[in-house]
């Protein structure tokens, strides 16, 4: 007789916690990825023309192999710090490039007088006000980042074709 009340009771304990959302282990599990912010957000000025990007065509921005926006605005790409967490995430992610390969690009980029390395800012607030105040400018910052304060849009990030 004590086994089922103890059985019941774990049956109801159970019960309340998922209905609570609190003490079932799926539902551990599944709040952190449901709340999770992205790793980084694409971010420009609001001059710029386009509202999607794929990944190749950031890439190619970031890379300074275009240089010019589709209404031939000129593009004015901004990085985090080597360090930012975003910066590694977008540089893997987007340009799929580890930092040492990137510095290595600009490096020979630089040598050869073909481009400069798009500037580094050191906090996402820099980059934010950066963005806000440079016609043509885009960037990226955490997914974490206050935005709201800021005249800047948002670039969906659309899968490549």
């Amino acid at each position: 007789m004590e086994r089922s009340v103890a059985s019941s009771l774990v049956a109801l304990l159970a019960a309340v916690g998922a209905a609570v959302g609190g003490l079932s282990p799926s539902a551990h599990s599944a709040a952190p990825e449901a709340t999770a912010a992205p790793p980084f957000v694409v971010i420009a000025n609001p001059s710029v023309p386009d509202t999607a990007l794929t990944p190749k065509e950031l890439a190619v921005l970031f890379l300074k192999k275009r240089t010019k926006w589709s209404d031939g605005s000129v593009v004015v790409p901004l990085d985090l710090d080597s360090t930012a967490a975003a910066r590694l995430a977008f540089s893997d992610r987007i340009l799929d490039k580890s930092i040492p390969q990137i510095k290595a690009y600009w490096q020979q980029r630089a040598f050869s007088g073909r481009a400069v390395p798009p500037p580094e800012l050191d906090t996402e607030n820099e980059l934010l006000r950066r963005v806000e105040s440079s016609p043509g400018a885009i960037g990226y910052v955490s997914g974490a980042a206050e935005l709201a304060a800021f005249k800047i849009k948002i670039i969906s990030i659309i899968p490549d074709p």
